[in-house]
């Protein structure tokens, strides 16, 4: 038998859906997708998720059997899914151009449910009123994709709409997330609603190469996921629908889904059907088609890459010191003076001529107290001392403890005493820093000046 693509039902009560992977995939290759397999499956590697009500669980049942998919709410009473979750299929294995769709289900044996764990109690459950799939091609390649219109409105309260993104088409490397109902791989744990993130697309429509049978109104996604759960979404970085599962490789490297974007119109038409029988006032997607920007946030800071002054480099406070619009984590010349941060003595302001008083190494800008003997503190000016006058008279009209400021104190006494002991940091040095301790005791105080001018008679 010719291998291909193939849909596999498994179905037992709820306990049906396939197998899924979280493997890593190793690149595209005709090996891969010598046997894709559409199937009612599992997230697996994925978490259990009780925070997407807007996620939902699809229960069929048909010919005596259930079977488990995953839809997604995108209007109160509209559920997008796979076609092949609720349509007959004439084989289980699917090659594009021969595997054709059949007659839809009973819409009333098509059930939905907000929770996160699947029940048995029919009051969680909401029915099915209408089944509306593609127009045209029954082909189940490019159109697997189907629109259940409920018969009652899903409460706000209970699940929020979100937003199919019928207006842009995904891109090359676009980060996605999946989520799904179906069991963890060994057979156990379906209906069970799991999400798994950071996946990412490979390919779009005919930018894939041929042998992954990816057709113009589809995606290829990669990176773990396997097929997913049928019908289950992929999520955006904004929390929109990029596309519903359709079918994946056997092997648990790639997942090809219907892309929403390749089914705008049709959508927004059932779109209007359904807010006529729900009542209520049509979402901006259905009329008018408008989804929102595809905002990209390439390094992950929480702002946009358009609005980001720093895109390559996580930088949520948009910091920019020289005003210049590019980011201080990207800016090699932070204060903009033209000096490269690594040889700025004073790279986060403005110091072209890189005045140094006290030749610390910290340009004047940036350094708390420029050493340049006659420093003058808050509260007071030093005179100047005559070269022969008697340090022990009185030549100060500062208060004590003036040198030992707050800032000073911090900066410099905390330290320890820096070699050039003639500074006015030698005369802090020497009394204890007092911060929040009320004022200096004049005796210490005196004793630091007296210091201070010893040293600067010597000099």
């Amino acid at each position: 038998m010719k291998k291909g693509l193939s849909l596999i039902l498994v179905a037992a009560g709820l306990t049906s859906l396939g197998a899924g992977c979280a493997q890593e995939s190793g690149g595209l290759s005709p090996e891969d997708f010598d046997e894709i397999k559409v199937r009612r499956q599992e997230i697996r590697g994925g978490q259990f998720d009780a925070s997407h009500p807007w996620i939902v669980g699809v229960v069929t049942q048909q010919n005596g059997g259930f079977g488990i998919c995953t839809g997604t709410l995108i209007a109160p009473n509209l559920v997008l899914t796979a076609q092949h979750c609720v349509a007959q299929l004439n084989s289980e294995f699917v090659q594009c151009g021969e595997t054709r769709f059949g007659g839809v289900f009973t819409p009333s044996n098509v059930l939905v449910t907000t929770e996160a764990q699947m029940s048995q109690d029919g009051r969680d459950y909401f029915a099915g009123a209408e089944i509306h799939v593609p127009p045209g091609s029954r082909d189940v390649c490019n159109n697997d994709i189907a629109l259940v219109i409920l018969s009652r409105n899903i409460p706000a309260s209970q699940a929020q709409p979100i937003v199919p993104r019928i207006d842009s088409t995904v891109f090359r490397g676009e980060r996605y997330t999946a989520i799904g109902y179906g069991h963890t791989g060994d057979g156990g744990g379906s209906g069970t609603r799991r999400i798994l993130e950071g996946r990412s697309v490979e390919c779009e429509g005919s930018r894939c190469p041929s042998f992954t049978s990816v057709q113009s109104a589809e995606f290829l996604g990669t990176d773990g996921t396997c097929q997913g759960d049928s019908g289950g979404p992929a999520l955006d970085s904004e929390g929109r629908v990029l596309g519903a599962l359709s079918r994946g490789g056997g092997n648990c490297e790639s997942s090809i889904y219907s892309a929403v974007a390749g089914h705008g119109d049709w959508m927004r038409e059932i779109g209007l059907s359904a807010v006529q029988r729900g009542r209520y006032a049509a979402p901006a997607w259905i009329e008018s088609g408008d989804t929102g920007p595809v905002a990209l946030d390439s390094d992950g800071d929480g702002v946009d890459d358009d609005d980001d002054n720093c895109s390559s480099l996580a930088n949520a406070s948009q910091g920019d010191a020289d005003g210049d619009g590019q980011g201080d984590v990207c800016d090699a010349d932070r204060d903009g003076d033209g000096l490269d941060n690594s040889r700025d003595n004073c790279p986060e302001i403005f110091n072209a001529n890189q005045s140094d008083g006290d030749r610390d190494g910290f340009g004047d800008p940036c350094d708390s107290r420029v050493d340049d003997a006659t420093p003058e503190p808050e509260g007071g000016v030093i005179d100047p001392l005559p070269e022969d006058e008697d340090p022990e008279e009185g030549f100060i009209d500062e208060p004590p403890g003036a040198f030992c400021d707050e800032g000073f104190i911090s900066e410099e006494c905390s330290g320890g005493v820096r070699p050039n002991v003639g500074s006015p940091q030698a005369a802090c040095a020497a009394v204890p820093a007092h911060r929040g301790q009320g004022p200096m005791p004049t005796s210490l105080a005196l004793a630091a000046l007296g210091l201070l001018a010893i040293a600067r008679r010597r000099r």
